[in-house]
């Protein structure tokens, strides 16, 4: 990225100082805004641009991340972000918010110490039960938000998770939600079961457990 970033600079007339990247040092002597420059020449550019400053302005500083039940943080998981899904309240698949709810599914969101409503990313976590042994396990399901954040989040809820002895990981066991889902599905696929009655459940691939 800085690479692109210095030969855009360049083409323009600038320069980039060392300490001061925030801004292009022209030959005259003036400045302008780097992120202003970007946004005329490569729309892209500056997106990567802004996630980058806005990656390391929350590693000066704790995260925190929130596992919650609660109906409010998993009516809030595409309505009111930074993204948005199908699962936007009043989307095209809005039902699928309230049977997480139902289903007492959670949510595991990324904050900024101090910051609760700064949400950065976000998973959904849901449980299913095994056809190897007929007991629950859970699901980590895709992640939404700023996309420096997927990694850590996918990797400490795994250890949450397997911690607790369940799988969190992907594989060739079948797990199948007891409940219906009217929601998009990322990471599984809809299939009927005895007990469905106007939804279908979800079939998710799990691996061994923690």
């Amino acid at each position: 990225m800085f690479r692109s970033i210095a030969d855009e600079v360049g083409k323009g007339g600038g320069k980039l100082v060392e300490g001061d990247y925030s801004y292009i040092h022209r030959k005259d002597g003036s400045k302008v805004k780097l992120g202003r420059f970007l946004k005329k020449v490569d729309v892209d550019l500056a997106k990567d641009y802004a996630r980058y400053k806005q990656q390391i302005k929350y590693q000066r500083g704790r995260m925190l991340l929130h596992i919650s039940q609660n109906p409010e943080d998993i009516l809030a998981k595409s309505t009111g972000q930074d993204w948005t899904t199908c699962e936007t309240v009043g989307g095209a698949f809005s039902k699928g918010i309230f049977d997480d709810i139902k289903a007492n599914n959670a949510i595991a969101y990324l904050t900024p110490e101090g910051k609760p409503d700064k949400w950065l990313g976000r998973r959904m976590v849901r449980w299913c039960v095994r056809e190897d042994d007929d007991k629950p396990d859970a699901v980590i399901e895709r992640y939404y938000g700023d996309p420096n954040y997927a990694d850590v989040t996918y990797r400490k809820l795994q250890e949450l998770l397997r911690d607790k002895h369940f799988s969190g990981l992907s594989g060739s066991v079948a797990c199948v939600t007891p409940y219906e889902y009217g929601g998009y599905v990322d990471s599984g696929v809809k299939i009927r079961t005895p007990s469905s009655v106007r939804g279908r459940a979800i079939k998710y691939g799990v691996g061994d457990r923690g």
